[in-house]
């Protein structure tokens, strides 16, 4: 069980089914992609034990959040933590990564340790989806012939801009403090730009303070919706916008707004800047909020 597996960093299951498929394929090579938490850590013993060349492909930043029993070494002398939005309240010891659980904040901080000793010590050759990752990485200490960049490859998807396109500013994802949504609703309310709509789709622990106190006309709360319904809505609108306070890997919510032609407004953080032109036009200096005015502005 998932409970199990968090205690012995192993989940028995997962480990007969890969033991069974490497035995009847006999593979040249192994990909990993994700162990939190169902894969969990056996899969890199059992890797081991059989020597087939690894690839380990890194999506976030996550392992450098929960190595740590300490919120100070967690934050390492800053506020707030640019890879997950960790913040340290007052009087705080303890790195309660969970909110809700110290339990799990406990058990991910057992599995993270042993992570990263994984990640900084074993031969596996590392993917990760930027250059920015990757140099954070190395300057880390992983040696520099083990670090590839492979962005996630994003299937096109078959929606249409309808006729009735709308003027709207889109933003999709979790409504959460360290996305910087409740910056970009009170940046767009400034504005008063009359005839545009901001359109705010997802849920979150930020969602129902959001809905009470910025009750405006043209700033739209949906809640959560279908994958459907959001594509939808982003491909008929006049952009999309994240003001995001992290690092950031691959957000799909710009990925699928490029695919759609709809321009997209983020802060210059992480390596987001490598998927988009050289002097892109509608990047703004992340945690200005005036700037991020300024792109909105501009775009309409």
């Amino acid at each position: 069980t998932q409970a199990i597996a968090f205690i012995l960093n192993r989940n028995i299951k997962s480990d007969r089914k890969i033991i069974n498929v490497i035995d009847s394929f006999d593979p040249d090579y192994i990909y990993i992609h994700n162990t939190w938490f169902k894969g969990s850590l056996g899969i890199f013993k059992i890797v081991n034990r059989y020597k087939i060349k690894t690839l380990l492909k890194i999506h976030n930043f996550r392992y450098d959040c929960t190595k740590s029993f300490t919120a100070k070494k967690h934050l390492q002398n800053k506020t707030v933590c640019e890879a997950c939005g960790f913040k340290k309240k007052r009087f705080q010891y303890f790195n309660k990564y969970f909110n809700e659980s110290y339990l799990k904040s406990i058990f991910v901080f057992l599995y993270g340790r042993k992570y990263v000793k994984i990640i900084f010590e074993s031969s596996f050759h590392l993917a990760v989806l930027t250059n920015f990752h990757r140099d954070r990485l190395i300057k880390l200490g992983v040696e520099e012939n083990r670090v590839s960049v492979i962005p996630n490859y994003i299937y096109p998807k078959n929606n249409s801009v309808s006729e009735s396109s709308s003027i709207d500013l889109v933003y999709a994802g979790r409504i959460s403090e360290e996305k910087g949504v409740e910056e970009l609703v009170k940046e767009f309310i400034r504005l008063d730009i009359k005839g545009i709509n901001l359109q705010i789709i997802g849920t979150g622990p930020l969602l129902d303070h959001l809905l009470k106190k910025y009750n405006k006309d043209n700033v739209y709360f949906h809640g959560q919706l279908s994958n459907n319904e959001t594509n939808k809505i982003i491909c008929n609108a006049s952009g999309i916008v994240t003001a995001t306070k992290l690092f950031e890997g691959q957000p799909t919510l710009l990925f699928e707004a490029a695919l759609q032609k709809v321009p997209a407004i983020f802060p210059k953080t992480g390596g987001l800047n490598e998927f988009f032109p050289n002097n892109y036009q509608l990047s703004f200096n992340q945690f200005q909020y005036d700037d991020l005015g300024k792109k909105i502005k501009f775009l309409f």
